[in-house]
C-alpha cells in the first residue's frame, strides 16, 4: 500500500518555492551565456582578477594558489565582505547585499574547482562504470535496471520487496520492478508541469516538478511515503506571455 504525506508535502512545497525564487533572482538579470553569480563576479571583480581567476595587472590570481585568509566558501565570503584595505580590496558589504556577495564567492570557489560555466557537458552521452568501485565501508558495481527514460529521472528509493520508487521531474512517481519494468503514473500525486526553458548552457529550468522521494523510517508499519515537489498556477507561464504582450 502506497500513503503518501501531504502534510509532509505542503512544507517541502514551500521550501522548494522559496529556492526558486532565489533561483530566478539570482538569475534575473545576468548575460545568458553566464550564470547570475558568474555575472556578479565578472561585472566587480574580473577587472582586478582576471575573468577566470588568473590574476590582471592589478590584481593577484586567485586560483592555482592557497588562499591568504581560507578557501572555504565561508572565508571567501567573509574575505569578500570585509575586504582587505591594507592590500587595496575594499570591503565588498558597504556596497554589495549579501546575496551578491555569496554569489561571487560561489563563483570563485566553484571555479577554483574546476567547474567550467561555458560547458556544463548536459548533452554528453552517459557511460555507466563497469569496473568496482571501493568506499570506506563498501565495495560495489553498478548496474541497468532500466533504461529509456525521460531525461530528467530526479530520485529514487528503493521498496523492501525489491521494487524501486522513482520520480522524473516532469512526469511523475512511478514504480520500477525488478526486472526493469516501470508501472504506469501513479494517480493522486503533486501534478508535474512539462513545459521547461533552456539557457545558453543547456540547462533545462522550469516550476513545477517532482523531485525526491523517500520512505518514513517506519515504512513497513505505516506505510508513508514521502514527495519533494515544486508547486506553481495553471497555466501560469501562458498568462505571463500574455500580460508581457499586453504591455509591450
Amino acid at each position: 500500500m502506497l500513503r503518501i504525506s501531504r502534510a509532509g508535502l505542503s512544507i517541502l512545497a514551500l521550501l522548494a518555492a522559496s529556492w526558486v525564487v532565489a533561483q530566478e533572482a539570482r538569475l534575473g538579470d545576468h548575460p545568458a551565456s553566464l550564470s547570475g553569480y558568474a555575472a556578479v563576479y565578472q561585472e566587480n571583480c574580473a577587472v582586478c582578477h582576471g575573468d577566470r581567476l588568473q590574476g590582471a595587472a592589478q590584481g593577484t590570481r586567485l586560483i592555482g594558489i592557497d588562499l591568504k585568509h581560507g578557501d572555504s566558501f565561508a572565508e571567501i565570503s567573509a574575505s569578500i565582505a570585509n575586504g582587505f584595505a591594507d592590500k587595496g580590496l575594499p570591503a565588498w558589504s558597504q556596497t554589495m547585499t549579501d546575496l551578491h556577495i555569496k554569489n561571487i564567492a560561489l563563483f570563485v570557489s566553484e571555479t577554483r574547482s574546476g567547474l567550467d560555466y561555458a560547458d556544463f557537458k548536459y548533452d554528453a552521452p552517459f557511460s555507466l562504470p563497469t569496473q568496482t568501485i571501493a568506499t570506506e565501508l563498501h565495495s560495489f558495481t553498478l548496474e541497468t535496471v532500466i533504461d529509456g527514460l525521460e531525461p530528467l529521472p530526479f530520485s529514487i528509493a528503493p521498496l523492501p520487496d525489491g521494487r524501486i520508487l522513482l520520480t522524473e521531474k516532469k512526469r511523475g512517481l512511478s514504480i520500477v520492478a525488478p526486472e526493469g519494468k516501470q508501472s504506469p503514473y501513479i494517480a493522486g500525486t503533486p501534478r508535474t508541469y512539462s513545459d521547461t526553458y533552456i539557457l545558453a548552457v543547456k540547462q533545462e529550468w522550469g516550476n513545477g516538478w517532482m523531485l525526491d522521494v523517500a520512505l518514513h523510517p517506519q515504512y513497513e508499519e505505516n506505510g508513508w511515503i514521502y514527495l519533494h515537489y515544486g508547486d506553481r498556477c495553471s497555466d501560469c507561464n501562458e498568462f505571463s506571455h500574455q500580460q508581457n504582450r499586453r504591455f509591450q
